[in-house]
């Protein structure tokens, strides 16, 4: 019985830890650049920043993409992208500010994320500082690379800037309207 009870609390303990490990890891993974868009945004370097987006149509295309293969693409111009300047992403600083500070709900059991669109925040000192990826298979996306609940505020920042018709599949694709 005792060695039972052993084997019980061996085996909670060791799920503790590693849960507690996981979460480390996803936080050092949001954590791993020096400079954040929180802290861009917080210290108003903002002109600084630039987002580019890349995307492909919702509703006509269903093959699963990767982030490599859509941001490639874009790069060479067979894929839609759009480059957005600091300057105009500081007319929408609020914006910005509630998804630097969105609270993000984790996923367990991650999926594969089929990229649609792909978005990323840049500086030109250190690159890469926030970036977004939709859609996994149970409609989560990607955020830093770790895949979380889509919560409104991802989406709110594209109506801004995709064209028209990439709005309204967006809607469509989502069945929602802003």
């Amino acid at each position: 019985m005792n060695s039972k009870k052993h084997l019980g609390t061996t085996i909670l303990f060791s799920l503790v830890i590693i849960i507690l490990i996981s979460y480390a890891m996803i936080s050092m993974r949001f954590r791993n650049n020096p400079s954040t868009l929180h802290d861009i945004i917080q210290n108003g370097n903002v002109s600084d920043l630039t987002l580019t987006i890349y995307y492909t149509r919702l509703l006509r295309d269903s093959r699963p993409y990767s982030i490599e293969w859509l941001t490639d693409l874009g790069n060479r111009g067979y894929r839609p992208k759009i480059i957005i300047s600091g300057d105009r992403l500081e007319e929408h600083i609020d914006l910005l500010y509630r998804m630097s500070n969105v609270d993000l709900l984790y996923v367990e059991n991650e999926s594969r994320i089929h990229t649609r669109i792909y978005y990323v925040f840049e500086t030109v000192s250190e690159g890469n500082i926030f970036d977004v990826a939709m859609w996994g298979l149970d409609e989560t996306i990607s955020v830093n690379g770790v895949q979380v609940i889509a919560d409104e505020i991802f989406y709110e920042i594209l109506l801004l800037f995709l064209p028209e018709y990439m709005v309204e599949e967006l809607t469509k694709f989502l069945g929602h309207q802003w």
